[in-house]
C-alpha cells in the first residue's frame, strides 16, 4: 500500500510527499515461472522467480511553474 499527499500553495507552487510500501511489507512485486540457467547449472532449470518489493520509502517533491 502506498500513500500520497500534496499541498498547492499557489497556482505556481506545490509540494507533494509519497510513501511507498507504507506498512513495510515483505512481499514480492511480481512472481513468474520460467526456465533459467545459472552459472552452476549446465542445463536450464524451471523455477519460480520473483522481484521483491522495495523497503518503505519516502519521496518529497516540489513543483514551481514559471
Amino acid at each position: 500500500m502506498n500513500a500520497q499527499a500534496g499541498y498547492r500553495f499557489s497556482p505556481r507552487l506545490s509540494v507533494m510527499a509519497s510513501v511507498f510500501n507504507l506498512f513495510d511489507a515483505e512481499a514480492s512485486d511480481i512472481s513468474y515461472f520460467y526456465e533459467s540457467r545459472c552459472r552452476t547449472n549446465r542445463c536450464p532449470s524451471p523455477d519460480i522467480h520473483f522481484h521483491p518489493a522495495g523497503p518503505r520509502t519516502l519521496r518529497v517533491a516540489a513543483d514551481r511553474s514559471f
